[in-house]
């Protein structure tokens, strides 16, 4: 008896710490992927702030194809035509294709967050599977080992009782009485 009482407290021990190294499985992956989002956000900052800064890319786009329309208006007078120059931070951003890089490092970053993803998906799921199976072969040792479950619904007057109605209407010398087809409602706490 004590053997098989000290081998289910050793199964439900082995089953515990195998639930705990998934939750530390399943912790370490969502501080990864939150890791890798934060990353991805501060790329996605400095994108924008190149692109959306005074005199940055968006703005010297603008400026340039302006210019170039202004151009092509001038180009039939005589004269000579200013073009619009980028500042020399935009011109170096341009030069070293540093947005390219910055797009391809949020590319690359997506990949990994995706990748991350998966297997916190699948780690779930794999969380998520039953455990074993416990040999419980009647009422009483499921009881024994789970406890009773509460009363679903109780007490005298919890739920809304119908019955039919006694009442009887009519009845002369002529006609005869009849019964009648409603139901008398005695209200509680939930319909049945």
């Amino acid at each position: 008896m004590a053997a098989a009482a000290s081998g289910a407290s050793a199964t439900s021990l082995a089953d515990i710490s195998g639930t705990s190294s998934q939750s530390d499985r399943l912790r370490k992956l969502t501080e990864e992927l939150s890791s890798l989002l934060m990353e991805q956000a501060e790329v996605s900052r400095e994108v924008n702030t190149l692109l959306t800064a005074d005199g940055g890319l968006n703005e010297a786009s603008k400026r340039s194809v302006k210019s170039l329309e202004a151009a092509i208006a001038k180009s039939r007078q005589p004269g000579y035509f200013k073009y619009y120059t980028p500042s020399d931070a935009t011109r170096a951003v341009e030069t070293k294709n540093v947005l390219s890089a910055k797009v391809a490092r949020l590319a690359e970053l997506q990949k990994r967050v995706d990748a991350k993803q998966a297997q916190l998906d699948s780690a779930r799921r794999e969380a998520a599977k039953p455990t074993a199976a416990v040999d419980v072969p009647d009422l009483r040792r499921w009881f024994a080992r789970y406890d009773r479950p509460a009363p679903a619904f109780g007490g005298e007057g919890a739920a809304t009782t119908f019955s039919a109605s006694r009442r009887v209407f009519g009845g002369t010398k002529h006609y005869p009485g009849f019964r009648s087809v409603a139901s008398d409602m005695r209200p509680g706490r939930a319909l049945r």
